[in-house]
């Protein structure tokens, strides 16, 4: 899923700040 790269690779720059993109869409 295409989407899915575009999140792995901004979780990387996002993780820094603590809140991953990636956490908005697994609250878990």
């Amino acid at each position: 899923a295409p989407w899915l790269e575009h999140y792995n690779t901004q979780r990387r720059h996002s993780a820094l700040g603590g809140h991953p993109p990636i956490s908005r869409l697994l609250p878990t």
